[in-house]
């Protein structure tokens, strides 16, 4: 039987003898140790008010950047029209981009829906495609019985604090660290003589295009000023946005097809329950 009784504090009195106090927490409640019910007469102390409570949770991290081409994708870079440089978006543009389209989502613009299913096959694409390569390098790596490479690492990495508000985001950060694991790999099997340059742009360049492009396809989005329940009632809100980004997929417009990391909408859609 578990013990439910308070704990007590032991002291010796004048005469040497212990004596034990219990200590009741403030807004605490002990339970008795019988079998029986309580009766009417039992008193408990007054639990904790229901107003403290914890605060909100956050959830940070540590991303340790080794390659510099990993490093551009996670901070990406500004255009430069004098020396003919154009812009590449990096994880941190995403994670702001992609901030608005999925509070969108939540308020229920299906224009917002469409466009993070949209993104997240891209970033699922990105990722197949980086595990392909990455396999295929390790099989490089270790094609002699008694030789083994361990991947390139930087002798002085760069280490960045991480913290998003969207699953998208997080799945973007994984996949900047899975490319950065695979230029780390595909560095070892150049300098090694296993890796040449039809493999390694085919490797390399070709999983960041797919990365820089996941990330690209939250450009240029704009917020519809119609939810799913304008579309219900077919009023202007609806015919507007239907001028402006036209027709989306029936099952789209409906809700029932969503993104696997989309947020949870607000309010229920009158068109769900059609």
């Amino acid at each position: 039987m578990t013990d439910n009784r308070p704990p007590v504090t032991v002291s010796a009195g004048k005469d040497n003898t212990a004596t034990a106090t219990p200590q009741i927490k403030p807004g605490a409640y002990y339970e008795e140790e019988s079998d029986d019910l309580l009766d009417d007469t039992s008193t408990f102390a007054q639990p904790p008010s229901s107003a403290s409570k914890p605060g909100i949770t956050r959830t940070t991290g540590t991303f340790t950047c080794h390659t510099h081409l990993a490093h551009q994708l996670f901070v990406g870079r500004q255009s430069d029209s004098k020396n003919n440089i154009s812009a590449i978006i990096g994880l941190l543009q995403f994670s702001s981009r992609i901030n608005t389209i999925f509070e969108l989502a939540r308020e229920d613009d299906p224009y917002a829906d469409d466009r993070l299913l949209k993104i997240e096959q891209a970033l699922e694409a990105a990722e197949t495609y980086i595990d392909e390569q990455r396999v295929m390098v390790k099989v490089l790596l270790g094609d002699g019985d008694n030789v083994k490479i361990e991947p390139s690492i930087s002798v002085k990495p760069l280490e960045h604090t991480i913290e998003f508000k969207t699953r998208f985001a997080h799945f973007g950060m994984k996949l900047v660290s899975s490319f950065d694991k695979l230029v780390q790999l595909s560095l070892a099997a150049t300098h090694t003589d296993r890796m040449f340059d039809d493999d390694w742009k085919r490797c390399v360049p070709a999983s960041a295009r797919k990365i820089r492009h996941a990330f690209a396809v939250s450009d240029h989005f704009r917020a519809s000023g119609a939810t799913r329940n304008d579309f219900a009632a077919n009023n202007q809100r609806a015919q507007q946005a239907l001028k402006k980004y036209g027709e989306l997929e029936p099952a789209v417009l409906a809700g029932t097809t969503r993104a696997k990391r989309a947020p949870k909408i607000r309010q229920q859609s009158a068109l769900a329950s059609l």
